[in-house]
């Protein structure tokens, strides 16, 4: 019942229409844990490759799921015309017709996350498969701002970071699901250091924990804020350090 209730506090979160569909899609979804497979004029793989550079930037993120979604419907109307044309020859079987309507609503809900500045963002990981992150902003002061993100990647196994920023300090907390290997804890302070050049921090402090259960922070205000370009760039540089 708990993992029922979940779904149903996903899709009203992301106000959805409460239907059987959007339930199975956003079910499906969670359970997955994958980026659903596009494979329009651009498939997932393409999105993946582009998506890190887009993450400093609000706008490019937001276009990209604009494009997701009318590939994805895109598809379901050739499918819907092509079954309704009698002398068609269909390439489509009825369970790959669910699957793309399925397809369909599932990147609704990814979308309208985005809106609300949560965002499932597919990566190209390091041996060529598809990741997705997790990436939460949200602006409670003017100057003042937190970023959450979590992914699984082969330097760090599971991690979450969570960042919280003040116009001259960060804090970065850490957690991981295994010991930190060296190139992992070199590649946070590199990310350290890259946040502190690039936007005149003057202190940047990481706190590094390790859990069997790695968190997703999450923000219940996070809709209602207008986070800053600032806080967008300084998201691009810490996935840019994750996903790499």
């Amino acid at each position: 019942a708990d993992a029922g209730a979940g779904v149903l506090r996903e899709i009203r979160r992301s106000e959805l229409d409460v239907n059987t569909g959007n339930v199975q899609a956003v079910k499906a979804f969670l359970e997955s844990g994958q980026f659903p497979d596009i494979r329009g004029r651009k498939t997932t793989k393409d999105y993946a490759r582009e998506s890190i550079e887009q993450i400093g930037h609000k706008e490019k993120l937001s276009l990209m799921f604009d494009e997701m979604e009318d590939e994805v419907q895109q598809e379901l109307q050739e499918a819907i015309s092509q079954a309704g044309d009698l002398d068609t020859e269909l390439d489509l079987s009825y369970e790959e017709f669910l699957d793309l309507r399925m397809q369909e609503r599932t990147i609704g809900y990814i979308k309208n996350l985005a809106v609300r500045h949560d965002y499932r963002i597919p990566y190209a990981t390091s041996n060529g498969d598809v990741g997705m992150i997790n990436l939460t902003l949200m602006q409670d002061g003017e100057q003042k701002g937190r970023i959450s993100v979590r992914m699984q990647s082969e330097t760090f196994g599971k991690i979450s970071v969570e960042a919280r920023a003040d116009e001259d300090n960060m804090n970065i907390f850490v957690v991981t699901d295994r010991e930190m290997v060296q190139d992992a804890e070199y590649a946070i302070d590199d990310m350290a250091e890259a946040l502190r050049s690039e936007f005149g921090l003057k202190n940047v402090d990481v706190y590094k924990g390790k859990s069997d259960d790695v968190p997703y922070i999450n923000y219940d205000k996070a809709a209602d804020s207008i986070a800053t370009d600032r806080l967008y760039e300084m998201a691009g540089v810490i996935v840019r350090v994750l996903a790499g």
